[in-house]
């Protein structure tokens, strides 16, 4: 899933970081689910990648060769916006699955030396700041 600033979208991210700007617990899904969080710039950077030096007509994953649970990042988030706040895993029933057993996280890296470098706090907490901003 894309986050950045500039993402006028209500998507989970945004809402999440929103919430723990305000100090609300987020309700969410339980979390055990393996998931992907990419920053906008390292997305935009693969398809600068794809285009110069990847493989025509081969599928690329973009995101990290590494993945998380959903709950790890969540987490992650919480404590960099608002250690303080609980979030409330299990809310909501978990029924998106990626099977990413079923995709070569390592392909886009093979072939063009691409992978994603954007530091995740400092996005988190530009990102958080820019939600705060627009106050969405």
């Amino acid at each position: 899933m894309p986050y950045g600033e500039d993402n006028y979208s209500r998507q989970l991210v945004n809402v999440v970081i929103d919430s723990l700007n305000k100090g609300i617990a987020p309700k969410l899904v339980e979390g055990s689910n393996t998931y992907d969080l990419v920053y906008i710039e390292d997305i935009a950077e693969a398809f600068v990648a794809i285009g110069e030096k990847g493989e025509n007509q081969r599928e690329y994953y973009i995101g990290h060769r590494k993945l998380k649970t959903f709950k790890e990042l969540m987490i992650h988030i919480k404590d960099i916006i608002a250690p303080e706040v609980e979030l409330k895993f299990g809310e909501f029933e978990d029924n998106q699955k990626i099977d990413y057993s079923m995709i070569d996280l390592d392909a886009l890296y093979n072939d063009t030396g691409f992978e994603c470098k954007a530091d995740f706090r400092e996005t988190i907490m530009a990102t958080a700041e820019w939600v705060k901003k627009i106050n969405l």
